[in-house]
């Protein structure tokens, strides 16, 4: 996946959105690889919106980018769906801010008002460039959400896949109802 990417899958798009969704309540931090929990990433969030999801693996630190895979899932042409997703990185929000500093400042100092619009509009350009780039060769967090997404597109094609039943639990427990240990 680089920046942006398609992947089919003969699973119905409901199928697919179900298998994101189910990955999403995934809890054990152990599936996150050690490397990436040595930067405080335990858990994948994971939001669907109609045929719209994203992915994200935040850290608890301060400071760290965070990478996140946005997508869409549609309906294939010939059965099946199509999921298109790119990656992002950061949030634009903080570069809204300093615009909108910006712009208050117009009124009272013209020149730095205008620096800060311009200093605004260049970093969050390249922040938007920067997330265009990503890949899953050069970003640790981005090839762990590439390879959740690819194994619930996957898991959506299997047997029995996309039938969801709300059960009222937060979390999956074993059909055996004894949570595994930490370790």
């Amino acid at each position: 996946m680089r920046g942006r990417s398609v992947i089919p899958s003969p699973a119905p798009p409901e199928a697919v959105l179900a298998a994101i969704r189910a990955d999403g309540r995934e809890w054990r931090e152990s599936v996150v690889p050690p490397e990436l929990r040595e930067e405080l990433r335990y858990r994948v969030e994971v939001r669907v919106k109609g045929n719209r999801f994203r992915l994200a693996l935040p850290s608890r630190l301060e400071g760290p980018e965070n990478v996140t895979l946005h997508g869409t899932v549609s309906p294939a042409p010939d059965g099946g769906s199509i999921v298109r997703t790119r990656f992002r990185s950061s949030s634009p929000t903080f570069w809204v801010v300093v615009a909108g500093a910006g712009a208050l400042t117009l009124s009272a100092n013209l020149a730095w008002g205008l620096f800060l619009l311009a200093a605004a509009a260049l970093l969050g350009g390249l922040d938007a460039w920067r997330g265009s780039r990503l890949d899953e060769e050069n970003d640790a967090v981005a090839a762990y959400l590439a390879e959740r997404l690819r194994t619930a597109v996957v898991r959506a094609a299997e047997p029995g896949a996309g039938r969801e039943v709300p059960t009222g639990r937060r979390h999956p427990v074993p059909r055996d109802n004894v949570l595994p240990e930490r370790g």
